[in-house]
């Protein structure tokens, strides 16, 4: 009786230890994937699928960016100023960049269900072409013409910016993952 007992115990243990781990790891090709957006620091928007244990490894590395932004903003923004004469004009564009940011659309249990959504998105957010556009006049031309120089120095702005922050990110991000041995220079 008492053997029996502990058969008994022994089995009932290793269901329940292979149920929770189980539970724990995903079985290989089981695993969810994700549509998210991706926002850049210069505010240009992408959408992507990953798997979701990759998708929660992002979501970890952009909290702690964001954490550290607004130090890495703030060195940004001296290099820009002590550069100022030689480089760049006019102030420092604070409001032109931003953290980088994640937003989750949905969960799919296989990646072509995810892929087929996300291709119905890019197919509904295209431009229509159903209606013909008039000849836009001499005014209007020039209009657009000022208004895409305006738009390319924006970006090229943002991206020199964006440049500028990543790289005291990643300074941040290394001294805080090195125990906060190397530490930029702060005034």
């Amino acid at each position: 009786m008492r053997k029996s007992a502990l058969v008994f115990v022994a089995v009932a243990c290793s269901i329940v230890f292979g149920i929770a781990q189980a539970m724990e790891e995903p079985a290989p090709g089981s695993e969810k994937f994700v549509l998210y957006k991706l926002y850049d620091m210069a505010k240009n928007c992408a959408m992507e699928i990953k798997p979701l244990s990759e998708f929660r490894k992002l979501q970890a590395e952009i909290s702690k960016e964001g954490a550290l932004f607004q130090r890495a903003l703030s060195l940004a923004e001296r290099e820009w100023t002590k550069n100022k004469d030689k480089d760049e004009k006019g102030s420092f564009p604070r409001s032109i960049v931003a953290p980088r940011g994640l937003k989750e659309i949905d969960t799919f249990a296989t990646q072509d269900k995810a892929q087929q959504r996300l291709t119905a998105i890019e197919e509904r957010n295209k431009p229509s072409d159903k209606q013909p556009k008039k000849e836009p006049t001499q005014e209007e031309k020039a209009r657009e013409a000022k208004k895409a120089a305006k738009d390319a120095e924006r970006k090229s702005k943002a991206e020199t910016t964006a440049a500028m922050v990543d790289t005291h990110l990643k300074e941040l991000m290394a001294a805080q993952a090195g125990g906060g041995e190397k530490k930029p220079e702060e005034k």
